[in-house]
């Protein structure tokens, strides 16, 4: 399993993400891309702009399955 996270606050209320998952386990595997700017609107809320791209690939018993999915979101979160 590969893992990286790579993040840089732009100024004292937004930042910017960048992750990359890989997972590789007898022959399956997956990846996981997503970067997104975040934005703290007080002590607890905040807002989420950014891109995923998902890729999986696995066998199941003589079959290999693959599925990718791909797009913007849009988001909030609240901290405690």
């Amino acid at each position: 399993m590969l893992d990286i996270g790579i993040n840089d606050s732009l100024s004292h209320h937004t930042r910017w993400d960048t992750s990359v998952a890989y997972i590789q386990l007898e022959g399956d595997n997956g990846l996981d891309i997503t970067t997104q700017l975040s934005t703290s609107m007080n002590n607890h809320w905040s807002s989420h702009i950014g891109y995923r791209y998902f890729d999986i690939g696995y066998n199941i018993s003589a079959v290999r399955m693959l599925a990718t999915n791909q797009g913007g979101f849009i988001g909030g979160g609240y901290h405690w």
